[in-house]
């Protein structure tokens, strides 16, 4: 999918895209990979956009929705990754989660058991349910 702003302001704006599946979305912004905003333990999701630079993104994993910011004159380009989405349900409260590093050992451990670089590693939600994760894994060409 491509996607480009035409206006005569300078304004950019934030697009929301709803899917009915989960699904792993590599962002371009004028041909340049623009990295997914950071897991924000505290939220449980992606942080907000800050609308300040083409391209950024997120996906929020427990609404199904990717989010991006365009300003005219800027082509993004989105391409379905090849991925593996799963969710890992730990005996741990959230509290312990956090205690422990959260996101970042949990992301490190995985990481570490598939042999993988932890950089191919993305936690999309943590809830709570003894503490839930719903985890993408990215194709080494798509890390």
């Amino acid at each position: 999918m491509r996607f480009s702003l035409r206006s005569d302001s300078q304004q950019g704006m934030k697009v929301t895209i709803p899917f009915p599946a989960p699904f792993a979305f590599s962002v371009k912004a004028n041909d340049v990979k623009i990295a997914p905003k950071a897991f924000n333990d505290a939220k449980g999701e992606p942080d907000e956009l800050e609308k300040t630079v083409c391209g950024e993104n997120r996906y929020v994993g427990v609404k199904n929705i990717l989010e991006f910011y365009i300003t005219p004159g800027c082509e993004i380009s989105l391409r379905k990754r090849d991925a593996i989405q799963s969710s890992v349900r730990m005996e741990w409260t959230l509290e312990e989660f956090y205690a422990d590093d959260g996101t970042t050992a949990f992301i490190d451990r995985l990481a570490s058991v598939l042999g993988i670089h932890p950089s191919r590693v993305f936690p999309l939600q943590v809830y709570e349910g003894s503490v839930c994760i719903n985890v993408l894994i990215l194709d080494e060409d798509d890390a």
